[in-house]
């Protein structure tokens, strides 16, 4: 049995990567018979027959809009030319969703024209995510059921951060915190009221340190400033707006490697925020609302090293979130 085990193992790791490249790639798959479908990136010619052997009338494109890239052009294209509706949703396969685009996505599952076709690039981690999630909202469907969708069949393999094994692990966690039971009803409230995504559920940047703009790294992900030690205080600057409820945000903490903190004051206005969020440009006919923050650390108690900056808010349950803005501050 023992001498077997490593011949299982790689019989269902060849299982696994066979299924994601023939079933998540360019297979249609049901999830929903002669309602919803589910595939990886079609070419032309597949996205052509797909419409019309499954009569599709909407697409979800979970890899957002791509203006000028071929893919996209082609399928918005014909998805044009057959009067089929399609929606681009920006969501990442490893990390949380979003919570901009999953609300959009939540308002546009109460009219979509089926049959519908789900997709990302590969058929697998995104695609897995947004098929559980329609299951999961319907009446008639086992939560048991819906969460076959997330499966090695599809690609989405055990350890791997993955947008569903990350969004469904919260959403049950949170049930079992409350005391209660999946229902379609619950899980659309949970979404629109206390699902935090990967950003703490704001919009934010991370402006200056001590008056500097932070520089970029070469892939673009993380920003870091460089400066002297000696300082006697430490200023970091930003503003921050909370878009789910449209409402600023009040009471926050900015942290130092979330072992040094110091409150964010919200002081200044950021017209130019307003203007980005379009948002009012006033708060009740006043001054406009201060969207922007600064906070201040005593830079005697910074010694030299390297200082990852961090985000923490309080949420309506009365927890607190912490959002890793990939900011870093290195004292020399």
């Amino acid at each position: 049995m023992k001498s077997s085990r490593p011949r299982i193992i790689l019989a269902l790791v060849i299982s696994g990567v066979c299924g994601y490249y023939s079933c998540g790639r360019d297979t249609v798959q049901p999830v929903v018979d002669h309602a919803i479908y589910r595939s990886g990136q079609l070419d032309g010619r597949q996205l052509e027959k797909a419409i019309k052997t499954y009569g599709l009338k909407t697409i979800f494109n979970l890899r957002g809009t791509n203006e000028g890239a071929e893919w996209y052009n082609t399928e918005k294209q014909i998805a044009e030319s057959y009067g089929v509706s399609l929606h681009d949703f920006p969501f990442n396969a490893s990390t949380l969703p979003d919570v901009l685009p999953l609300l959009e996505l939540l308002d546009r599952l109460e009219t979509v024209r089926t049959p519908l076709l789900v997709h990302c690039q590969h058929g697998a981690d995104r695609t897995s995510f947004v098929s559980t999630l329609i299951l999961a909202l319907q009446n008639d469907v086992p939560y048991t059921t819906a969460m076959r969708q997330i499966s090695w069949k599809f690609g989405v393999f055990p350890g791997r951060k993955s947008a569903g094994p990350l969004f469904f692990d919260q959403y049950e966690s949170w049930l079992r915190d409350a005391g209660i039971e999946h229902s379609p009803g619950i899980l659309r409230s949970w979404i629109r009221q206390d699902y935090i995504d990967g950003n703490g559920s704001i919009e934010y940047s991370i402006d200056t340190v001590e008056g500097k703009e932070l520089s970029r790294n070469y892939s673009g992900d993380n920003r870091s400033i460089t400066i002297e030690s000696g300082f006697s205080r430490l200023t970091i600057v930003g503003w921050a707006y909370e878009r789910r409820h449209e409402k600023r945000i009040v009471d926050m903490t900015v942290g130092l490697n979330e072992a040094i903190f110091a409150k964010a004051v919200f002081s200044h206005p950021r017209p130019d925020v307003a203007r980005y969020l379009n948002l009012p440009g006033n708060n009740n006919g006043n001054q406009p609302a201060p969207l922007g923050w600064s906070a201040r650390f005593d830079g005697t108690s910074l010694a030299p090293g390297t200082y990852d900056i961090t985000l923490h808010l309080d949420t309506p349950s009365g927890s607190t979130v912490t959002v890793p803005t990939r900011c870093v501050i290195k004292i020399k």
